[in-house]
């Protein structure tokens, strides 16, 4: 990534993050968390990672969905609460794209795509492993 990618990534992550917890006032978003974002080589899309809660955390959805299932002492979120935040997330898009042109004043605003981010839990059960097999 170039630095013009990284600079506008940052930017965008920033807004993105301000947006998400002082704009948005949906209660299925109330525990996403934006990881990383990654601009395409022509600005033209931008990846979106998010995760629900941070590590260690038991998002607040989890804890009220009654199928969330016990994994390595750590509370997972169901399915089906992370496809609701993802498809909340797909529907705010719009909202985030119009405050971006806004606040970056870009001749282009990127296009947000939103995946979640599963190396968070990737990583605690690497650690869990690590710490297992080394006393």
């Amino acid at each position: 990534m170039n630095l013009r990618q990284k600079r506008l990534a940052r930017e965008v992550k920033q807004h993105i993050i301000r947006l998400l917890h002082a704009e948005i006032r949906d209660p299925r978003l109330a525990d996403v968390h934006i990881t990383a974002v990654i601009m395409s080589p022509d600005l033209g899309w931008a990846k979106v990672y998010w995760t629900l809660g941070q590590p260690g955390d038991v998002p607040v959805a989890a804890q009220q969905d009654s199928d969330a299932a016990v994994v390595s002492g750590n509370v997972r979120a169901a399915a089906g609460v992370i496809s609701v935040a993802e498809r909340r997330l797909g529907k705010t898009e719009g909202f985030f794209k119009m405050h971006l042109a806004r606040a970056l004043r870009l001749r282009r605003v990127p296009r947000l795509r939103f995946y979640y981010d599963h190396s968070l839990a990737r990583g605690q059960k690497i650690q869990e492993l690590l710490t297992t097999v080394l006393p």
